[in-house]
């Protein structure tokens, strides 16, 4: 991303990789989804796909959802699972996508989604099932 860290998916949830550090001192971050609370269940902790939009959020579509980064007033980055917030039922994610409209296109299991979200809205649309 823009800071220069490789943000990697995994079976285990997600790892980064910060690139600004010296090659003797790279280790990952490790986020686990549920150990953060985030899911029910240790098989849930699947991270399928990471995507940065164009406004610089990172969202990551999961075994049981969508994700969206956050970063609190220190600057540490914690994740928090969107699907009530916006109305989109948990189900496996697989591909996060833009459009020219700056929308979210969201696609797995359950189907085919149209997110917009502005700074004060979020609407969701099926757009296929």
């Amino acid at each position: 991303n823009k800071k220069n860290k490789l943000w990697i998916a995994t079976n285990d949830g997600l790892n980064v990789l910060d690139l600004n550090k010296p090659l003797d001192s790279v280790s990952f971050q490790h986020y686990n989804m549920y150990t953060e609370g985030l899911v029910s269940s240790s098989n849930e902790n699947k991270i399928f796909v990471i995507f940065e939009d164009t406004k610089k959020q990172l969202w990551l579509g999961g075994a049981d959802g969508l994700y969206k980064l956050f970063r609190d007033n220190n600057g540490d980055v914690y994740f928090r699972m969107v699907n009530d917030t916006i109305g989109l039922p948990n189900f496996s994610i697989r591909t996060i996508n833009e459009d020219v409209h700056g929308r979210l296109i969201i696609g797995g299991s359950s189907g085919l989604y149209l997110l917009e979200v502005n700074e004060d809205t979020q609407k969701l649309n099926k757009i296929y099932d």
